[in-house]
C-alpha cells in the first residue's frame, strides 16, 4: 500500500517571495519578531527579507515563557540572550516590536510581530493568573490560558 501522503518541505524554500523581500526592495524597513518555525540554519527571517529579526528561530514554541528564554530544542532563543531573569516572553516581544516601531517611524517600515502565545507550554505571570477564575467542566475557564491572552492582547 502507498501513502498519497506528500513529503514536507524542511522549511520555507528559498525560492519563496515572502511580504519581507517585497517590502524590502520597495525601500521599506523589514523586521520580524517572534517565532519562526519555517526552517532551520540558512532558511530564516534574514534570508527571506527582514533586515532585522529577533526571537526568531526553527523551533515552534519555548521550553518556557519566562527568561532566560530557550526553545523547546533546548537552545537560546536568538537576539533574547540577555533578559532580566523571569521575564515573561510574551511582554518582551511586545516592547521589542515598540522599540522597532519608534525606531523606524520616520519611513516606511514592515514589522511582523509572531508571538509564541498561545502555545504550549500554558504559563503566564502568577499576579495575571490570580485574576481569573477556574470555569466550569465545558467551558473555557483555565486562568492560566486567559491571562497568557490578556498579555497577549496587552501587548
Amino acid at each position: 500500500m502507498t501513502s498519497d501522503v506528500p513529503a514536507l518541505p524542511d522549511g520555507l524554500p528559498a525560492d519563496a517571495v515572502t511580504l519581507g523581500e517585497v517590502f524590502a526592495k520597495a525601500g521599506y524597513a523589514t523586521g520580524y519578531i517572534g517565532k519562526w518555525h519555517l526552517g532551520g540554519a540558512g532558511k530564516g527571517p534574514a534570508e527571506q527579507g527582514f533586515a532585522f529579526h529577533k526571537a526568531a528561530n526553527a523551533a515552534g514554541s519555548p521550553a518556557s515563557y519566562f527568561a532566560p528564554y530557550k526553545s523547546a530544542n533546548g537552545q537560546a532563543i536568538p537576539g533574547l540572550e540577555e533578559a532580566p531573569q523571569g521575564e515573561y516572553l510574551t511582554d518582551r516581544l511586545s516592547r521589542e516590536a515598540a522599540d522597532f516601531i519608534r525606531a523606524n517611524s520616520g519611513k516606511p517600515f514592515l514589522l511582523v510581530l509572531a508571538h509564541y502565545a498561545p502555545h504550549t507550554p500554558i504559563r503566564a505571570p502568577e499576579a495575571t493568573v490570580k485574576k481569573y477564575a477556574q470555569g466550569r467542566p465545558g467551558q473555557q475557564g483555565n486562568p492560566i490560558y486567559a491571562a497568557m491572552i490578556e498579555h497577549l492582547d496587552n501587548g
